[in-house]
């Protein structure tokens, strides 16, 4: 993966993690006590200024009341098709 697809990648993720959480109505200060993360981390995670660990996507997603695959096709779904590499036939 290029360092593009990765930055695509990580906005896609910050697309969908604030996408799911005003869906659901939850303040980023909620979903923090939810997920055990600070709202501040929250933050910076939906303005895609930190990459998160797997560890902190799965808290993520028990906060969200997600399995990691049902939050992966909604990143799936914000990643825009130019950013998914080619691959070569």
């Amino acid at each position: 993966m290029t360092e593009l697809e990765t930055q695509v990648l990580l906005e896609a993720f910050a697309k969908a993690l604030k996408a799911e959480r005003t869906s659901q109505n939850l303040t980023q200060e909620e979903l923090a006590q939810r997920a055990r993360l600070s709202a501040r981390y929250i933050s910076y995670l939906e303005t895609n200024r930190y990459q998160p660990k797997l560890e902190t996507i799965g808290q993520i997603c028990s906060g969200l009341g997600l399995s990691l695959s049902d939050f992966t096709k909604k990143i799936e779904r914000a990643y825009p098709a130019e950013g998914k590499s080619q691959k070569a036939e």
